[in-house]
């Protein structure tokens, strides 16, 4: 990625008209509405310290996210030479005709289109600043002044009154380099945007903190990770399965109900209407003789009750949060975001597993776990943990189809009066994340495991001992621990 750094007023308004003079989705001369749009996320960029990517670029992605249609290939200027055609029809052709066709691009599109109005700048200044960092696209720092300078005239004049000012006949060697940079870093991306910045601007996390987007960003690339793994997928079993019966009365979550099949009992009201024609003036006739035969037909109802198998699976996590913001020297990131990624990864492996099944996740932080004296001072009262919001932020579609849960228990003793209630009508998996000398009394029925995160490697105990991995990389030891959770639980 080359950048460069343009300290003069007159040479940065320049570059910048000159980024307007290539746009394609909107040629110039562009109206005032499009320009001052242009000029206000290319200033929301420069004030987070980014380089400032040629205007064309700026231009032209903003406008098809905010709605613009490009009409495909214009011809390009007449005073520009050969290879300046090439590169400007080049880029037309492997980068604008392939936005409306990019699944990731689309869905950020999508994801910008909810957005209130007023939000919406800022959404597409981090589109915009995402998508050329994963491109590898440069450009050239500028300062605020500079782009303040050419709102200004922008007020004061037309486009066209501008651009008579300065004339264009060719591409800058610094324009040249951007475009060679960016047409050939989209030789070697599958997708314009990763999955994480997509996912960001669904969440709405793009528009919050650094420091949670940052946090976001680290849990759905180490879940991305994890979740690849090396093809582990376990056989499900039937152990520890039970069936619940699911009245009527639930039909909202578990349709059921209405007529099922065609049998020879039956009220009158369910009669199907056919059997009518066996009716006569003449007594006795076919309808009575099959009436005592039992040979009418009638529509059969279900019996109210539907059969599921119902789990809930529930993490408790024991630890104090201060504890697990702790970076391992194996490790890329903090424990506590490890945690989190590799939670995201089973809740995402069950749900594909048990398509046919009622499954229910909550995951819960003890509030008397054990503590040390600064604790209070770094969280007010009540105040959730920031995790707990990262967390309600990543499982958003699964709390809103009410799948999962996130929150907190007062101490274990609420933890296993919880669980032994729900005993009574679903399958309970759960996990204790806590140390070793932090035991867990929890009632029987319920399938039970024990995670210690007091390392680099996760050690998992059961009621057949524990599970280590010391004699894998770090990594690889969380993937192994995935797998023998999922294979305990399926």
């Amino acid at each position: 990625m080359r950048t460069w750094e343009i300290r003069n007023i007159e040479e940065g308004i320049r570059y910048m008209l000159e980024g307007l003079w290539l746009a394609r989705v909107v040629p110039p001369p562009q109206d005032a509405a499009a320009v001052a749009a242009v000029l206000e996320w290319a200033a929301r960029l420069v004030a987070e310290g980014a380089p400032l990517p040629p205007l064309s670029f700026v231009s032209d992605v903003g406008l098809m996210a905010s709605g613009h249609l490009w009409g495909g290939r214009r011809h390009a200027w007449e005073t520009l030479t050969e290879i300046e055609k090439h590169l400007i029809h080049a880029y037309e052709d492997r980068f604008l005709a392939r936005i409306p066709l990019d699944r990731a691009f689309d869905r950020a599109i999508a994801a910008i289109a909810r957005y209130a109005a007023a939000e919406r700048p800022k959404a597409i200044t981090f589109l915009l600043k995402q998508l050329a960092a994963h491109l590898q696209l440069g450009g050239a720092y500028l300062s605020l002044e500079t782009i303040r300078r050419l709102q200004t005239m922008t007020r004061q004049m037309t486009v066209s009154q501008i651009f008579d000012q300065y004339s264009f006949d060719a591409m800058s060697q610094i324009m040249r380099d951007l475009y060679v940079d960016l047409i050939q870093s989209l030789r070697r991306v599958p997708f314009l945007l990763p999955e994480e910045d997509v996912a960001a601007l669904e969440d709405r996390s793009a528009l919050g903190g650094m420091a949670q987007f940052v946090a976001l960003r680290q849990i759905r690339q180490i879940a991305t990770l994890l979740d690849k793994g090396d093809g582990l997928r376990p056989s499900p079993v039937r152990s520890h399965r039970r069936n619940w019966l699911t009245r009527i009365r639930h039909e909202d979550r578990y349709p059921v109900g209405g007529f099922a099949s065609i049998t020879t009992r039956g009220s009158m009201e369910s009669l199907l209407h056919s059997q009518l024609a066996y009716m006569d003036q003449e007594r006795p006739d076919l309808f009575d003789i099959k009436y005592v035969r039992d040979e009418l037909l009638y529509y059969s109802r279900d019996e109210n009750n539907f059969i599921i198998s119902r789990r809930d699976y529930i993490f408790i996590i024991n630890y104090n949060i201060i504890d697990l913001r702790f970076k391992d020297l194996e490790l890329p990131y903090e424990r506590i975001v490890l945690l989190l990624s590799w939670i995201i990864v089973i809740i995402r492996r069950l749900t594909q597993h048990l398509t046919h099944e009622a499954i229910h996740f909550e995951i819960r932080l003890i509030e008397d776990s054990p503590s040390r004296s600064d604790v209070h001072k770094l969280r007010n009262g009540n105040e959730p943990w920031e995790e707990q919001r990262w967390l309600e932020l990543l499982l958003k579609d699964w709390i809103s189809r009410g799948t999962a849960a996130v929150g907190t228990w007062k101490n274990c003793a609420v933890a296993c009066e919880e669980m032994r209630n729900r005993c009574n009508h679903s399958d309970v998996y759960c996990l204790y994340i806590a140390p070793k000398d932090s035991p867990l009394d929890l009632p029987d029925g319920i399938v039970s495991t024990h995670l210690i995160l007091d390392g680099p490697r996760p050690c998992i105990a059961t009621e057949q001992g524990e599970i280590n991995c010391f004699d894998v990389e770090p990594l690889k030891a969380w993937s192994l621990a995935i797998y023998h959770i999922l294979e305990k639980w399926l």
